[in-house]
């Protein structure tokens, strides 16, 4: 069979079959009887380790599922809560703060929120606050720079009607200033600029710093008052030494200061400054001669013929105004008229289309 012979196929091992060994079998251990309080004690653990698991639970150990739907709607409801409250806080309000003199119309101010916004109708009977929406730090670099300008002001007002140094107020002016340029920048930086123009008072308080060879300086209110001449003298020997004092103090000419200086009368500082000064009828009140002379003065000299028919008994003129052959030889061509001063407090107008001549006495 298959090509083997009967020897070959009794040589072939056949395998033996193992024999099946019964298992013992193992004894069943009886049940450990359990208490009913134990029982309770193990589902507590499993329920309190099942909790911690899960995260978020329901007193009945279920998980919290919202529909879908009601998530959506309480989402808008917040949007629509948010916008209502934005809606409201910028909506005007009465201005209730002090009204500062150097506030103007859109003005930037604090109100008692601590909230940054502009003045309107400051014409009106009720001025109207209107809040801005600003960042965190835009919020706090306007109220910076409110409290910057507030002082500035206040120490210059200060120092004007006291005519003396105010130096608790310079020290916060600088504070003020120090903490700005700390975290914002210079004031006339372009990061700054869109903010501080906004105020009525930006342009002015952008002066406070000024350029030297591209690098910024504080201003002198800084460092000294500007309002008033510290080293200002209180006596002057004589008109024309007053006369300089009135010109630094007042840019002008103070009769009243210039003859308490001297210790003299108005009379006295005007007889001896004749020919150096004159009444000028425009302004009633006296200049220095460049000063009148500058500027149109054939109209100015219309002025006066009119203010002497007005007021002959204030003014007189020397001579009545006359015609005359030729100009003078320093009236050029390209000149229309010539103004000069004669001792004695007279002017003469020479024009040259008219060739008139007019001598005006201009002191009182």
């Amino acid at each position: 069979m298959f090509g083997f012979s009967e020897e070959e196929r009794s040589q072939v091992s056949r395998p033996r079959r193992r024999k099946k060994t019964a298992k013992p079998k193992q004894s069943k251990q009886e049940d450990r009887f359990i208490d009913w309080r134990e029982e309770m004690i193990l589902e507590s653990i499993a329920r309190k380790e099942k909790e911690q698991q899960s995260g978020q639970t329901t007193s009945e150990n279920t998980p919290l599922v919202y529909p879908v739907e009601d998530a959506r709607r309480a989402e808008q409801q917040e949007a629509l809560r948010r916008e209502q409250e934005q809606e409201e806080y910028l909506k005007p309000i009465p201005f209730k703060a002090e009204i500062l003199p150097h506030y103007r119309e859109g003005s930037l101010v604090s109100d008692e929120h601590n909230r940054i916004g502009y003045l309107r109708d400051m014409d009106g009977l009720q001025p109207m606050f209107h809040p801005l929406e600003l960042t965190e730090t835009q919020e706090r670099k306007a109220s910076i720079y409110v409290e910057i300008r507030d002082t500035y002001y206040h120490l210059y007002q200060n120092e004007a009607e006291r005519l003396e140094a105010n130096p608790a107020l310079r020290e916060m002016l600088n504070h003020l200033y120090d903490n700005f340029t700390d975290r914002f920048g210079r004031l006339n930086e372009k990061k700054n600029l869109d903010l501080i123009k906004m105020d009525a008072r930006g342009t002015e308080i952008l002066s406070l710093e000024r350029y030297i060879d591209g690098v910024a300086q504080k201003a002198d209110i800084f460092h000294h008052p500007v309002a008033f001449n510290p080293n200002e003298i209180t006596e002057a020997t004589d008109a024309r030494e007053a006369l300089v004092a009135s010109l630094n103090k007042y840019a002008g000419v103070n009769l009243e200061y210039m003859a308490g200086l001297t210790g003299g009368t108005k009379d006295n500082v005007l007889e001896e400054l004749h020919g150096s000064i004159y009444f000028n009828p425009e302004i009633n009140g006296y200049e220095i001669a460049d000063k009148y002379i500058a500027g149109n003065v054939i109209e100015k000299a219309d002025g006066v013929e009119r203010f002497l028919r007005d007021n002959p008994r204030t003014l007189r003129r020397k001579n009545p105004c006359r015609h005359f052959g030729k100009p003078p030889r320093n009236l050029s061509r390209s000149t229309t008229l010539i103004l000069i001063s004669e001792r004695g407090g007279f002017l003469k107008v020479f024009t040259k289309n008219t060739h008139r001549t007019c001598s005006i006495r201009m002191f009182r």
